[in-house]
Order: structure tokens, then C-alpha cells, then sequence
């Protein structure tokens, strides 16, 4: 190829990148003006006579039930003093014992079920224990308990369920003109259209930013597989060539290489990089080099070099055939070790497990 059908291939790929970004802003700029309409729609509900008679059927649930609330603690107080006595009458009434325990475990459960008022008949019996001391209690909890019975008859009961019937009643039919109002599901379904509308757009911003950096540059021919590639490129994913150029010119001055992928969110990172950069200052036969995730030119590299988390570590020199890898935070010792081995001034051992270290400790020979 080229130098003039170069450009032309050039022109062409950049050509269809500028005609897809457009495409993309056209979108975008289409999907802003929804989210106009969708706000205008949204405001014109709230203002409406339909939203407000909503905002005021709202209001008046509220009250109803801080009605109930009131209602419910009310009679929950008076029982709260009785909770002894039901407790010791139970034990000698064993007709009454599963109505005892149900009032026991929720007072207005068991009232409203109790149709016969049977909490009535206990009461007055457990009054009567007291004042003929079959059920004893202290004297003053006595009578504080036979006074609480005595304004607990049926007629506070029917007067209780009365009105707490009465609220619920109400109740019901400010909910059911609530769900008739048809308002809220109005405002609710355009609240989703623009949260889904939101997230497209965040989307597609995202996918322009990354378009922004796919321009096309140059090209030249892959030195493994001679096909065309971008002049940039330092990787070939399709045959596998890697640019070793820089390594090439890093062993001629005698230096060993240092690269530090790093993230900006990453907490050990920068620890990393401070121990190459230390190491870095310490000899003249190191250059350090960090590559963010971050950036489109390190995020490449990590793909080329497979790295799958940060901070790693690569190691290159002249005297060592590949490189030395580190993942998550190298000691100094490790490090440096790493860098003598890539110099040729110290040999690689491999790790041996316990039980060879023992064996060649021993004064006999043992062949592998």
C-alpha cells in the first residue's frame, strides 16, 4: 500500500467515524428533547385540578390515620395495666384461656374478633377475685386494676369498635378515590420514561467519548502476519505480533524496565509505584514507567499484556529472556531481586517445598 492509497484509507475510516459520531449526537439531541417534552407533560399533571384533588385526598389519609394511631395506643394504654391479672386468671380459667392469650398477644386483633364481647365476662371476674382475694395483687396495683375495670364495660368496648370501625370505614374510602385518581400512576409512569431516558443518553455519551478515541491513524504492515495494521499499534490481536522496539533500546542502554499498571481507584497503586520510583533513584540501571488503566494508551497495554487487576508489576532486561510479572504490592527484596535476575547478576531459583529442603539436608543423595 501506498503512500496515497494510505491517506486514502485514511480519509475513508475516519469518514465513517465522523458519520457515526454524528449519528450518535443526532440521538442524543433527540433524546434530550423528550425529556423537554416528558417535563412538560409532568408539570402540566401537577398543576392540574386531578393532581391537586390527589394531594389533598393524601392529606386526608394522613389524618385518618393518625386517628387510628391515637385510637389503637388508647386502648393498647388501658389494657397495659391488666396484663398481670389476665396472666394469673388464666391459670384457673381454662374456658377462657385461648381468648386470654389472644388478647395477650394484640389487643385490637382479639377485640375485633371477640364478637361476643367475652373480654367483658373476664374482667369483671378477675374485679371480683380481687375483692374476695382469690387473686392476689398488691394493694395499691389492686386498686388501680379493679378502678380500670370499671370503666372497661361492654359499652366502652361497643363504643370503641364503633369508632375505630368508623375511621377504617373512612379509611377505605379515601384509598379507593385515591386508586380512581388517576394522577399518580400518570406522574409515576413518566418519572420511569425519564429515568429510562436518562440512562440512554448517559449511554450513549459514554459510547461517543470512547469513539472519540478509535481515530484512525496511519497504517504500516504487521511484521509477523504483513497485514495492514494502524501505525500506533504496538499489538496485533489476529496473529499475536507484540512492538519490542523500546525494550530493544532500553537493553542497549543497559537499563532494565519498569512497568506499573495502576488505576486511579486503586489503594495500593501508589504504594507500588513509590517502590519502583525509590528503586528508580537508588540505581542508574532502572527506568520506571507507569501505565493507568485509566488512559486509552495503558488500558491498551493491559490488554496486550493480559494484566486482570492492579497494581502488576513487569520487569524487563537484557540478560532475561521474559519478563518478571508481580501482581498486587512487590516487596523491595523482590523487587530487586527481579531487577538483578533481568540484569544477568543473579540466577532464578525456583521455590522448593518443605520436604525437599529436608531431604537435601540429609548426608545421603536422593535422584528426581
Amino acid at each position: 500500500m501506498n503512500k496515497k492509497e494510505v491517506f486514502q484509507e485514511e480519509r475513508k475510516q475516519n469518514s465513517k467515524l465522523d458519520s457515526c459520531k454524528s449519528k450518535i449526537r443526532d440521538k442524543i439531541s433527540k433524546l434530550e428533547d423528550e425529556l423537554v417534552i416528558l417535563a412538560e407533560e409532568k408539570e402540566e399533571i401537577i398543576t392540574s385540578e386531578e393532581y391537586n384533588q390527589l394531594f389533598n385526598l393524601k392529606a386526608k389519609r394522613r389524618e385518618i390515620e393518625l386517628e387510628a394511631k391515637k385510637i389503637r395506643d388508647s386502648i393498647y394504654a388501658d389494657f397495659s395495666i391488666l396484663g398481670r391479672p389476665l396472666k394469673k386468671y388464666k391459670r384457673n380459667a381454662e374456658q377462657y384461656e385461648n381468648i386470654i392469650g389472644h388478647y395477650a398477644a394484640n389487643v385490637l386483633n382479639a377485640l375485633l374478633t371477640d364478637h361476643e364481647l367475652k373480654i367483658v365476662k373476664i374482667l369483671e371476674d378477675i374485679s371480683g377475685n380481687i375483692e374476695e382475694g382469690e387473686l392476689h395483687l398488691k394493694d395499691k396495683k389492686a386498686q388501680k386494676v379493679i378502678e380500670q375495670i370499671s370503666r372497661m364495660d361492654q359499652q366502652y368496648f361497643r363504643d370503641f369498635l364503633k369508632e375505630y370501625n368508623s375511621i377504617m370505614e373512612n379509611k377505605e374510602r379515601i384509598e379507593s378515590k385515591i386508586e380512581e385518581n388517576g394522577a399518580e400512576e400518570k406522574v409515576d409512569g413518566i418519572d420511569r420514561k425519564q429515568d429510562s431516558t436518562k440512562s440512554e443518553i448517559d449511554h450513549m455519551k459514554q459510547e461517543l467519548e470512547s469513539k472519540k478515541h478509535d481515530f484512525v491513524k496511519k497504517l504500516k504492515q504487521c511484521p509477523k502476519c504483513g497485514r495492514e495494521i494502524p501505525i500506533g499499534w504496538q499489538y496485533h490481536k489476529e496473529c499475536g505480533w507484540k512492538e519490542e522496539r523500546k525494550i530493544e533500546e532500553d537493553a542497549a542502554t543497559g537499563k532494565v524496565k519498569i512497568e506499573v499498571f495502576t488505576s486511579p481507584t486503586c489503594p495500593h497503586c501508589h504504594p507500588a509505584l513509590n517502590l519502583a520510583k525509590q528503586i528508580e533513584k537508588e540505581r542508574d540501571d532502572v527506568k520506571v514507567t507507569e501505565l493507568s488503566t485509566a488512559t486509552p494508551h495503558g488500558h491498551r497495554k493491559a490488554q496486550q499484556m493480559e494484566v486482570m487487576s492492579v497494581p502488576t508489576t513487569f520487569v524487563t532486561g537484557s540478560e532475561y529472556p521474559q519478563k518478571i510479572a508481580f501482581r498486587g504490592l512487590p516487596s523491595k527484596k523482590g523487587l530487586l531481586k527481579a531487577v538483578d535476575i533481568s540484569l544477568g547478576k543473579a540466577e532464578w531459583e525456583e521455590p522448593k517445598g518443605f520436604f525437599r529442603s529436608l531431604l537435601e539436608k540429609l548426608p545421603i543423595k536422593i535422584k528426581w
